[in-house]
């Protein structure tokens, strides 16, 4: 879509029954990529041709995230699988599988620096693991309620998880909120930040 006219500039048949459930851009917006069932999908976005298909995944795909500087795209899975899959963008091969969730993963994202991704699911976990050894570095507990998505703020230095109902703010490195927004009476809550880091909207 043009964001300024409204209007349609493109429209990509995926060729494949079933939901897209993630979609994003690469930093340079060169290139599309889509999590379709148990794959994911790329395009670029010059002619919008299949760049891509990302086979490696069990489970249906519930999340994609670039990294920062646009090297490797990330996804994450739902149970019984709940992995996170590092994809390199210049061979589109796997370069490595992040474990430790008990649950469904339903959001993912790269820190500001791209030394770290994130994601959080069913379990009520927020786990962090470092890109280049894939150790889990840090978890955050939310008393076993499901996170629907999880954002980092623009320095890196606070987390924010649409939990059930509300919304979870973490410091860098807590393993409890330093901060719960009770605004909501319903589940499916989503976050943002604006980019200075500075306001926080939610909503379900």
């Amino acid at each position: 879509w043009d964001s300024s006219a409204g209007a349609m500039l493109n429209y990509v048949n995926t060729g494949a029954s079933g939901t897209v459930n993630s979609i994003a851009f690469s930093p340079t917006g060169n290139v599309v990529a889509a999590a379709l069932n148990n794959s994911i999908l790329v395009w670029n976005t010059a002619g919008y041709s299949l760049t891509a298909t990302l086979i490696g995944h069990t489970q249906p795909v519930e999340a994609v995230a670039f990294s920062p500087d646009g090297t490797l795209l990330a996804s994450a899975s739902t149970t019984p699988e709940q992995v996170v899959k590092l994809w390199s963008t210049q061979t589109w091969t796997l370069v490595r599988t992040l474990v430790g969730a008990s649950n469904g993963l339903r959001s993912v994202q790269f820190s500001p620096d791209g030394t770290k991704v994130v994601a959080a699911g069913d379990d009520g976990i927020a786990r962090e693991w470092n890109v280049t050894t894939g150790a889990v570095v840090h978890s955050s507990l939310a008393s076993g309620q499901g996170a629907m998505r999880i954002r980092y703020s623009p320095d890196g230095t606070k987390l924010a998880a649409g939990w059930t109902g509300k919304v979870l703010v973490f410091g860098a490195g807590t393993a409890t909120p330093i901060q719960t927004l009770n605004a909501h009476t319903q589940n499916n809550t989503t976050v943002a930040w604006s980019p200075d880091g500075t306001r926080l909207i939610s909503g379900n």
